[in-house]
């Protein structure tokens, strides 16, 4: 990859909320979902695999749903939890770290972005 990408992201901060987070779910298609399908068993009938990709589809769902807050998580009745997504922006020579964005819990919501990657919609 020789064209930097990175550098033409807008300046404003929610604009680059919504780049980096549309850059998360490209990956999580592009990468997670597809090591998932690749692993569906090549003898399947197309039911069987309509319904493996259905549950791949629903469990990325839930976990971003996780990720968003959607999900009570409680550890007991007085101590709940979140977790945190976060994404950090580095240079590929030296490592140091040049943005940290929270995605989740705090984002837009990638409950509804989620429905726009699975279709392709990265923007």
């Amino acid at each position: 990859m020789s064209e930097s990408i990175y550098k033409d992201w807008p300046s404003d901060e929610h604009a680059r909320w919504i780049k980096m987070g549309h850059f998360f779910g490209k990956t999580l298609m592009d990468e997670v979902k597809e090591y998932a399908k690749e692993r569906i068993n090549a003898n399947c009938t197309m039911e069987e695999k309509q319904t493996a990709e259905k549950a791949i589809s629903d469990t990325l769902y839930g976990f971003m749903m996780l990720l968003d807050g959607v999900i009570d998580s409680r550890i007991d009745k007085d101590h709940g939890v979140e977790f945190a997504l976060v994404a950090r922006v580095f240079d590929q020579n030296t490592r140091e770290y040049l943005e940290e964005i929270e995605l989740a819990p705090d984002g837009d919501g990638l409950c509804m972005g989620i429905h726009m990657w699975e279709d392709g919609e990265f923007e």
